[in-house]
């Protein structure tokens, strides 16, 4: 194959694109390897920063969803746990001959 010549088919493959690449940088002038190195090296730099924000982003997420879960579940707690009082408060209300209304009215139920 002349050089810049490769079929489409060849290059469609990763492995050959790959060896492609390398062989194109062994015709390049020191100038210009180095400038190609240095601009990968900065392309791997950029990828790892996202990586890292992204893995920062889910931690965030993750924290930040547990604190709402836990307030969320303390809210619901305690809501339950005021009307299981109220119930209770019903029931001995109720065995001490209160009527229905007056159980109603103090209870809020």
């Amino acid at each position: 194959f002349k050089k810049g010549k490769v079929p489409k088919q060849l290059k469609a493959e990763p492995e050959i694109g790959h060896a492609i690449q390398v062989l194109n940088t062994l015709y390049l002038s020191d100038e210009e390897r180095e400038i190609y190195e240095n601009r990968q090296l900065w392309l791997l730099d950029e990828e790892e920063a996202l990586r890292t924000a992204e893995i920062r982003g889910i931690i965030k997420g993750r924290v930040e969803g547990r604190v709402e879960g836990r307030v969320e579940g303390r809210v619901e707690g305690e809501a339950i746990g005021i009307e299981k009082g109220k119930i209770e408060m019903a029931v001995k209300l109720k065995a001490k001959g209160f009527s229905k209304e007056v159980i109603m009215e103090i209870t809020g139920l």
